[in-house]
């Protein structure tokens, strides 16, 4: 087995689920041209193009929100953090919104979301 950083598994494993699930999208801060935190998007926009791979300004709660908005039309997006510190930024969209639609739709409208970032233990 070959030996890989947590960096490099990262980038396969949403690289394969990009070519293969046309729903899949990647968003974020810096996740197109300056390569997403760390670097775990290099190379995915040259691949994939600024369809799947979406560059967002630096607003938690706005990109959230989109995200959430996607998934409950049939999307697969993959959100990223610059860091997991800002996770509690767009707490409404993620915990309330993404986590409680499914139930008080009456199991209607599902939210499949990953929302991904570093931290710093």
């Amino acid at each position: 087995m070959a030996k890989i950083t947590y960096r490099e598994a990262l980038n396969q494993a949403l690289s394969e689920e990009i070519e293969r699930d046309e729903n899949v999208i990647l968003l974020g801060e810096e996740v197109a041209q300056f390569k997403g935190s760390y670097k775990v998007s290099e190379g995915m926009l040259e691949r994939s193009g600024p369809n799947k791979i979406i560059y967002t300004l630096v607003s938690e709660p706005a990109f959230s929100g989109l995200a959430v908005g996607a998934a409950m039309m049939g999307m697969r997006p993959v959100v990223v953090f610059m860091s997991w510190r800002f996770c509690y930024v767009p707490f409404d969209q993620v915990f309330t919104t993404a986590a409680c639609v499914r139930t008080l739709s009456g199991f209607l409208i599902h939210v499949p979301t990953v929302f991904r970032g570093p931290a710093k233990c």
